[in-house]
């Protein structure tokens, strides 16, 4: 169990880094569709698109380790939470996550 929370954490901050990206990159969408730039648009959309294909990954790979996790905990799934995962994890993890 111990080496899924380091995957876990992993996986958040990618996911945490990618969600920042994304909103930069909204904010560009919103500059160029302001100033009509059907190019900026594109190549935005572009990069939009991409985002939310490395999202996707992501959140597959983080519901494929928290479903571990579960599982060891003998824990339900859908009840799981960050919290319960922070109260379970070891000490050297919980701060992180």
């Amino acid at each position: 169990m111990e080496r899924l929370f380091p995957q876990l954490i992993n996986i958040l901050d990618k996911e945490a880094d990618l969600y920042q990206r994304l909103l930069i990159t909204l904010g560009e969408e919103n500059q160029f569709l302001v100033a009509n730039d059907t190019q900026g648009l594109m190549t935005v959309s572009r990069r939009k698109d991409t985002l939310a294909l490395q999202i996707r990954s992501l959140e597959e790979s983080r519901q494929l380790v928290t479903e571990k996790l579960a599982r060891l905990m003998n824990r339900s799934i859908s009840g799981l939470t960050l919290t319960d995962l922070c109260e379970r994890a070891p000490e050297a993890f919980a701060d992180p996550l």
